[in-house]
């Protein structure tokens, strides 16, 4: 393991978050749709449940805390919602990370408020395909919509056969590998950005 990979993971930590929202698609079943002269088994529809502007504002939000996390973090090869963050940012991403969480609240809050009124139009535009047992209760809705980040560190765990241990092993390292390619590689492209300025000038 190199030393630069080492430095990452001494002066990093894995931030996982848990984006949780109503699912508000649903497929229709073969009855529900008509697909002209095709095989029905060829050919799948779908319905959405919500279509309002509360439940968009939620999804945009969404998308820009990813953005925000992908900003402050380097290049990570964990998975989505795993963000490898340098622990000097810790503190202001934390902080942030209040802020969103409350101003999400808000936003739940502002579908609950409507939810009733958003449900009779969805049953007016469905018209038929329309099922009130795929909406939640306004309690159960909140509830769907949690959102929580915590702090993580990755190791092998103790307790596993030699061999298991072993391959856990490399594949933890081949990760932090790949995790400082990527930060080279990012480091490498904003350099020739910077560089291409200057020329400009």
């Amino acid at each position: 393991m190199t030393n630069s990979v080492v430095d990452i993971q001494s002066d990093c930590v894995i931030f996982a978050v848990s984006f949780k929202r109503w699912g508000i698609v649903r497929r229709l079943s073969a009855d529900e749709f008509e697909a002209g002269d095709a095989d029905k088994d060829m050919v799948k529809a779908s319905k959405l449940l919500l279509a309002c502007q509360e439940v968009s504002a939620i999804i945009d939000y969404d998308a820009q805390t990813r953005s925000f996390l992908e900003f402050k973090s380097l290049p990570s090869p964990f998975g989505r919602g795993q963000y490898l963050l340098p622990k000097a940012l810790i503190s202001e991403v934390e902080e942030e990370m209040q802020k969103r969480a409350n101003r999400r609240k808000e936003l739940v809050n502002d579908l609950c408020e409507v939810y009733d009124e958003r449900v009779h139009g969805a049953e007016v535009r469905l018209r038929s395909v329309f099922d009130e047992t795929e909406y939640p209760t306004v309690k159960a809705l909140a509830k769907k919509y949690d959102f929580d980040w915590s702090y993580r560190t990755l190791v092998v765990p103790t307790g596993l056969p030699k061999d298991i241990s072993e391959k856990e092993k490399a594949k933890l390292s081949n990760a932090w590998e790949e995790a400082i390619t990527d930060v080279r590689a990012l480091l490498r492209a904003n350099l020739l950005d910077m560089v291409s300025h200057i020329s400009d000038l």
